[in-house]
């Protein structure tokens, strides 16, 4: 082995050898749990009943979240957008009621323009996400896979 790749795989800051890349780190701090309870009750009245739940969750520890890979931008889903749908139409219905009985041409643009204003709001955030993941993330998530940290002096670097 030579030297330049010898000590590419220690330390800069304390010259030693126990380092880990942030992949193994945060694999190794990162941990998943599903549960299942049942449970069982009488009613005063007689009856039996049960029941089943599960539930899931994803813990990280401290460590875990500094060594944490670079996380891609969400972009507009058909279920987001619904919901962005709906709470428009509830924004929109009040000015929608006041143009109809003030005959207000005023109110009609207002409400055309919030739509529109809206709709170009979450295109543009959409369009934006789906650029970044497509140029940005695959640097950033390439860097990732180049830092270690010393488990000695716990200094981070990148080879």
């Amino acid at each position: 082995m030579s030297e330049d790749v010898k000590d590419a795989f220690v330390c800069p800051n304390c010259h030693s050898d126990q380092i880990q890349s942030y992949e193994l780190i945060y694999a190794q701090n990162v941990s998943s749990s599903t549960h299942t309870t049942t449970g069982v009750g009488i009613s005063t009245g007689g009856g039996l009943g049960s029941g089943v739940a599960t539930t899931s969750g994803t813990s990280v520890t401290a460590l875990g979240e500094v060594v944490a890979p670079p996380m891609m931008k969400s972009g507009m889903t058909f279920k987001k957008g619904c919901l962005v749908y709906i709470g428009l139409g509830f924004l929109l219905l009040p000015i929608y009621a006041i143009a109809a009985f003030t005959d207000s041409t005023f109110f009609y643009f207002l409400e055309t323009a919030i739509f529109f204003g809206v709709v170009y709001y979450f295109y543009k955030k959409h369009k934006d996400a789906k650029k970044w993941n497509a140029e940005v993330y695959p640097k950033l998530l390439e860097e990732w896979q180049h830092c270690y940290m010393c488990m000695k002096c716990g200094h981070s670097f990148k080879v």
